[in-house]
């Protein structure tokens, strides 16, 4: 699900992450107001291919812009089948690089 050239939309809470992995894509990630009516409404407008919401809330365009937390899961065990590498092998450089101040 790696499109380049991409609007991606977050949350405020989403943001150091989201903006790297966007922009390593050619991408866009605007920050919005958190909700799903929203987040949905916002997605269509400017045509985003995601919305996402710090509170596990998945929004995909290809799947009328309705809420899977299914799909990234179904993504994620992808991504681990497919590169043989573990979820903490994945994740690792992006935890250390955006730690939480609280950590």
């Amino acid at each position: 699900m790696k499109e380049r050239n991409a609007t991606v939309l977050h949350d405020m809470r989403m943001t150091w992450n989201t903006i790297e992995v966007a922009k390593q894509l050619d991408g866009n990630a605007i920050a919005v107001k958190a909700g799903h009516a929203l987040i949905k409404e916002k997605m269509r407008q400017i045509n985003a291919i995601y919305g996402g919401e710090m509170s596990a809330h998945h929004y995909f365009r290809d799947f009328g812009y309705c809420d899977s937390g299914m799909i990234p899961w179904l993504l994620v065990i992808e991504l681990v089948s497919k590169t043989q590498q573990s979820l903490y092998q994945l994740t690792s450089v992006s935890i250390s690089k955006f730690r939480h101040l609280g950590r």
